[in-house]
């Protein structure tokens, strides 16, 4: 016990080492798949892409053997530019003018296979890192690197280098000894506001400091492939060995922010706060409230004062009262929710770069299999939206569907026999969708559901939760939150001028969260204290308190363990 204890006040002691400077981090820890993906609220955040294009080639390998958790494995023969050599950058698209500066960090960990040749004939330093582009004179020059050079035969050694925007080059040496298959945390910077003591190059926290009289040029023409990590950006001289861990910051950091001293990725994340809570305890008139402190955005039922496309007031709630919403295919009546129109300009302020959006849903039918297609296919006829928010004016400067912020919708699965939960939202022009693909969802029973998309973590950052079960993705994909007059939907999907593909069965406690809230958070009808009870770490057995049962608990499992 007294360890565990000793590990929770030393994890809170680095954990409070943060700084704001971090504008790209990559832990590597989704161990599959094409892309390692960086926090999407961090300033510079962008995926990189394994290998030179969407296929296997020069794809690095995952390894479950990094210096944290995860890691790559670059497996460059010897480093030679022919080719045989692993890489990963951003796709050729992407905006990386955030590390086209002259004033940066830049910071790993990584473990050496082999140590590079070094000969008069064949000169081959591993690249770590690499930011360049084409000059005017349609050259290919580089900005800055950091990589491993030979010292001697079996001994490496770190090397920084920059050039200035005359081509004049600067080369700075580390003094340590890199051996094979030990793990170094290795630094670069430079400060381009000087040029007395402006650069340092750190090798297992151990600073050397050195003098330029120039800063690294930001004056050649680039694209998303400018930053290459494993090689240099003209995809030669790959590195062979493992990367863990980078971290590029827009400042010289000092070498008490360093990863290896505790600094760590600062991605402010506010304090958790319920936006917008409707449980639908009127039972009666046009007009579904919030429940009161929080957004004061009021739901009316249907389109307008009529009971045109209105949904009915339930007694039969999960909790209480609810609402029956509709969808007859046959006959294409629809009932919904909207938001009023007085309320109309308060949307934004539901649409973080955080959030969990969750509900209970009690679903009449289940939606229809695409008649033309297979539900293996998930080829889908009409989907039940369950909540949406989404621009469509053409007096916005995003119009169309590629402005949603979220939609959750209830699908069919392969048979058709049960239902499933899928989120969607668009970044830029692309829609990203997610399927929580492992749990069925009965008709004519309440199920909780939610989704949370949380923009401080780099994977596992979107889940899906099913009766407080959840299916997590990665993805860099931050969903937009510049729409200019988004509108809300419960039971409908917003498409112009009207709602389509409308949910069938009452829907219950729909609550908007400023944060990804987890398992234990979410409103599920089993919470013993209330659906808005908020425990506190350590809290294990859910009493509201941290205290000694809560101890013995953690003894009793850790003994089970």
């Amino acid at each position: 016990m007294t360890k565990k204890l000793l590990f929770i006040m030393i994890a809170t002691a680095a954990v409070s080492l943060t700084y704001a400077e971090t504008i790209g981090y990559w832990p590597f820890e989704e161990n599959s798949g094409q892309f390692a993906n960086c926090p999407p609220a961090l300033a510079g955040a962008l995926p990189f892409r394994l290998g030179s294009s969407g296929s296997a080639w020069q794809d690095p390998e995952w390894s479950t053997d990094g210096y944290s958790g995860n890691c790559l494995h670059f497996m460059s023969a010897a480093g030679r530019p022919d080719g045989e050599l692993d890489l990963i950058r951003p796709e050729p698209e992407t905006d990386v003018s955030m590390y086209n500066t002259d004033t940066f960090t830049v910071e790993a960990w990584i473990k050496l296979d082999s140590i590079p040749d070094n000969t008069f004939d064949y000169y081959n330093p591993y690249q770590i890192i690499c930011f360049g582009g084409v000059d005017s004179e349609s050259a290919n020059k580089y900005a800055y690197f950091l990589r491993v050079t030979q010292r001697s035969e079996g001994v490496g050694m770190l090397n920084g280098y920059f050039y200035s925007s005359d081509g004049t080059g600067y080369s700075f040496i580390h003094s340590a000894d890199l051996l094979v298959g030990q793990w170094y945390h290795v630094a670069f910077a430079v400060d381009g506001s000087s040029t007395t003591d402006n650069v340092s190059i750190w090798v297992n926290g151990a600073e050397e400091v050195n003098s330029a009289a120039a800063s690294p040029r930001t004056d050649l023409a680039i694209t998303g492939e400018s930053l290459a990590v494993g090689t240099n950006w003209l995809r030669q001289r790959g590195f062979n060995g493992y990367i863990d861990e980078l971290r590029i910051s827009d400042t010289r950091l000092a070498t008490s922010e360093l990863m290896i001293n505790g600094g760590s990725v600062n991605i402010p994340e506010p304090q958790r706060e319920t936006l917008a809570w409707w449980r639908f305890e009127e039972q009666a008139g046009q007009i579904a409230h919030c429940e009161p402190g929080m957004s004061d955005i009021s739901m009316r039922l249907g389109t307008s004062d009529s009971d045109w496309h209105d949904c009915d007031w339930v007694a039969e709630g999960i909790s209480g009262g609810g609402v029956m919403c509709y969808s007859d295919i046959d006959t294409g009546t629809l009932g919904y929710l909207t938001v009023d129109a007085a309320d109309e300009a308060k949307v934004p302020t539901l649409m973080t770069e955080s959030f969990t959006v969750e509900a209970c849903i009690w679903p009449q039918y289940i939606p229809l299999l695409n008649q033309a297609g297979t539900g293996a296919e998930f080829g889908f006829y009409d989907p039940f939206s369950i909540f949406d928010i989404k621009e469509w004016s053409s007096e916005a400067t995003v119009t169309g569907d590629n402005s949603m912020f979220c939609l959750i919708r209830f699908m069919p699965n392969e048979t058709g026999e049960f239902g499933r939960l899928e989120a969607a939202w668009y970044d830029d022009d692309t829609m990203r969708t997610i399927l929580h693909n492992s749990t069925d969802i009965p008709q004519q029973e309440w199920t909780h559901v939610a989704f949370a998309y949380d923009a401080t973590k780099a994977y596992d950052n979107a889940t899906l939760y099913v009766n407080g079960v959840g299916t997590s993705f990665s993805t860099s994909r931050l969903p937009r939150t510049d729409q200019i007059l988004p509108k809300l939907t419960i039971g409908g999907m917003w498409a112009g001028n009207y709602v389509k593909r409308g949910f069938w069965g009452m829907i219950d406690e729909v609550r908007i969260t400023n944060k990804a809230l987890t398992s234990q958070e979410l409103l599920l009808p089993e919470n013993p204290h209330g659906l808005d009870a908020v425990y506190l770490d350590g809290d294990l057995n859910r009493d509201l308190y941290v205290d000694t049962a809560d101890l013995a608990l953690m003894a009793e499992n850790w003994l089970a363990n």
